[in-house]
């Protein structure tokens, strides 16, 4: 199963990466992410995020651009796209995936 989510995980890195590169954004790994790359050449063991920080100015665009993404197979939600969300920076998911909330109660299930 994790090896699952961590292959969903890269191919939406690779699509942050694209969209960084072809917009000229600023970008960094960051948290576990940053520690795994050094540690292990790859994930830390039970790590479950890609963490990934960008000066403001470059996450404003980069939540623009993902947005007026009409065919892609990604969107970016955060608080400013939807009120449910409780946290302070953007996550970017794959279109018409289950996820569930932190605590894996049926009521925090989202369909994108």
């Amino acid at each position: 199963m994790l090896t699952q989510i961590r292959e969903e995980q890269l191919a939406i890195l690779r699509y942050f990466i694209q969209i960084c590169e072809d917009n000229g954004l600023t970008y960094y790994l960051d948290g576990g992410t940053l520690a795994g790359s050094q540690l292990y050449k790859g994930y830390l063991p039970l790590d479950d995020d890609i963490d990934i920080s960008m000066p403001r100015s470059d996450y404003e665009t980069l939540i623009k651009v993902v947005s007026l993404e009409h065919d892609s197979t990604f969107i970016v939600e955060s608080f400013r796209n939807n009120y449910s969300c409780h946290v302070t920076f953007a996550k970017i998911k794959k279109k018409k995936y289950e996820l569930l909330g932190s605590n894996n109660k049926a009521d925090d299930r989202k369909f994108y």
